[in-house]
């Protein structure tokens, strides 16, 4: 009787232990595919906020040129005005189909959250109406005559009224947006912690009732999981393509070294550089070869940086921006110069290219010393005014606040 016992006990024993892996092996299948699930839904997130805030870029930078088309009194000037125009609108009309209708190479799924679709669509918004009609107006004005752009003031200042107005919507979109990203991030979070509970108190039971390796097991899962959240934190402020610092990641960082910098009294500086004449590299060589050219690029201008403190960020599209805290102009200058050389050392061929039979870039440099009332973003516009300078002197050298003022840029040899 003993026997038959015994037999029993351990034939109990074994149908609890088998449960106990077939109830481990089930919640970690939900928490896996629930975390892949909401870490998938995360970057599809990210990435709506990346093209969002490209296109409030692309808005500036239109009502920025509708500006000089009618400022200047250069006819070469002018068209060149008019197609980078043209370039701009086509740039906001391929995002904002992404944005609609997907776009897997940017990481867009075509499915808008219903609220950021409400935004797009219905009153009092409609982003997609004004949108629309901002784009034209941008385009109408880019195709006026020289001698009738006189006439068309009226029509520049509904379009810096539309400018402000959508990018007063898509910081909206964003904000709405990037909260949505943080409770997600909660989400995530959240699926991974009650799964760990869940499957910490399996294991605990069959270490203490049936076999020890399950304590085991609860130290690999709990590595596992933090090697999950690791994981995201580096997709949340990594650009997928070029492997440098992403958007969101350059106005963190670049809110907090203009904090530091106020309290500490020091320059801060910040170049804007353009791969010059890209689109015409994407035409020639095709946009595989364009998303090696960027990646290639982004590794030569972290190369150019010395110092464990500057950080180097696409700012979208073929932009990039780089931010020296403890940098004055000076010093802004000799970075820059050896961040355009580094690139065009590369030697990446470019046989469309107007300026070298290689890929280069064009620079604009701003320094300031931050103060407390300051405000941050016009250091950035100041930056990007001297990098539109640097194309407009012909590309391919860097151009900084005070080559404006004595106009004496820094061109490359």
């Amino acid at each position: 009787m003993q026997a038959v016992a015994k037999s029993v006990d351990v034939r109990s024993l074994r149908i609890r232990y088998i449960a106990g892996l077939t109830i481990i092996a089930v919640l970690a299948l939900v928490n896996f595919f629930a975390l892949n699930s909401l870490i998938e839904s995360e970057n599809a997130t990210a990435a709506i906020i990346n093209v969002s805030g490209r296109q409030r870029m692309l808005t500036q930078k239109a009502a920025l040129l509708s500006l000089r088309l009618t400022d200047t009194d250069s006819g070469e000037l002018r068209n060149l005005i008019r197609m980078e125009t043209h370039h701009t609108v086509s740039q906001m009309e391929a995002a904002h189909r992404g944005l609609l209708y997907g776009d897997p190479a940017l990481g867009l799924p075509g499915n808008l959250p219903p609220g950021v679709r409400a935004m797009f669509f219905d009153p009092p918004y409609s982003i997609e109406d004004k949108l629309t009609a901002f784009l034209r107006e941008v385009t109408m004005l880019a195709t006026v005559p020289d001698s009738e752009l006189e006439t068309q003031y009226y029509r520049q200042a509904r379009i810096v009224a539309a400018a402000a107005e959508l990018v007063d919507y898509m910081n909206q979109v964003v904000d709405r947006l990037q909260g949505e990203s943080e409770a997600k991030q909660r989400e995530i979070n959240g699926v991974g912690a009650a799964g760990l509970s869940v499957m910490l108190l399996v294991l605990i039971f069959e270490f203490l009732f049936i076999f020890q390796p399950a304590a085991r097991a609860i130290s690999l899962e709990a590595e596992q999981l933090a090697a999950a959240n690791a994981e995201l934190t580096r997709l949340s402020n990594v650009d997928g393509l070029t492997g440098v610092a992403n958007r969101r990641l350059f106005d963190d960082f670049f809110v907090a070294e203009w904090q530091r910098a106020v309290r500490s009294k020091q320059p801060l500086t910040v170049i804007m550089a353009d791969v010059d004449h890209f689109k015409l590299y994407n035409d020639t060589y095709g946009h595989q070869a364009g998303d090696e050219c960027l990646r290639q690029v982004a590794s030569a201008l972290s190369g150019g940086i010395q110092r464990a403190t500057d950080l180097v960020a696409r700012y979208g599209g073929e932009e990039f921006a780089v931010v020296l805290p403890d940098t004055d102009a000076g010093g802004a200058v000799a970075v820059a110069e050896r961040l355009r050389a580094a690139v065009e050392g590369l030697g990446i061929p470019h046989a469309a290219s107007k300026v070298r039979p290689v890929v280069t870039v064009s620079l604009g440099a701003a320094s300031v010393l931050p103060e407390a009332d300051g405000q941050p973003l016009a250091v950035i516009a100041r930056a990007d005014q001297a990098l539109y300078k640097a194309k407009q002197l012909g590309r391919n050298r860097v151009v900084t606040e005070a080559d404006q003022e004595n106009d004496k840029p820094q061109e490359g040899k």
